[in-house]
């Protein structure tokens, strides 16, 4: 945050308006970029099957912050060509929007994978549980 606070009060008044400089089009890249980003976590939303269904323990949350830094991002890239200061807190805040929705998957991912193996235990536990009993009718068998 403090390179975001001090980048923006070091951004200079551009010269002419729209200012279609180099930095324009770094950030226009990093619109590019943001977009990519919010693809590979969108992409998962629409897929029919719902075990690639992504889960979290906040929805209202994730969709706030995929939506958050699409608007940011698309804001910042636009922003920049009228006011360069401007776009740049714009850009942290996408940025860290799309961080904080990656981070609620990783969180849910976590608790998904503990709640899959305690469910592969308890089949672990049944099935031996069966074997035991199969072990059992068949010794009363012979």
């Amino acid at each position: 945050m403090p390179p975001t606070i001090y980048s923006t009060i070091l951004c200079g008044s551009p010269d002419s308006l729209p200012a279609l400089d180099s930095n324009f089009y770094s950030t226009l890249s990093q619109f590019i970029s943001s977009l990519a980003g919010l693809y590979v976590i969108v992409k998962p939303l629409f897929n029919k099957n719902k075990k690639d269904e992504i889960k979290t323990s906040f929805p209202k949350t994730f969709y706030t912050m995929l939506t958050l830094s699409l608007l940011t991002s698309l804001t910042s890239a636009v922003t920049y060509a009228w006011s360069p200061a401007a776009s740049i807190p714009l850009a942290y805040v996408s940025g860290l929007t799309l961080n904080i929705a990656t981070l609620l998957i990783i969180q849910d991912s976590g608790n998904q994978i503990k709640e899959t193996n305690r469910y592969n235990e308890d089949l672990v536990f049944a099935v031996n549980e069966l074997e035991m009993e199969l072990a059992e009718n068949r010794a009363e068998r012979s």
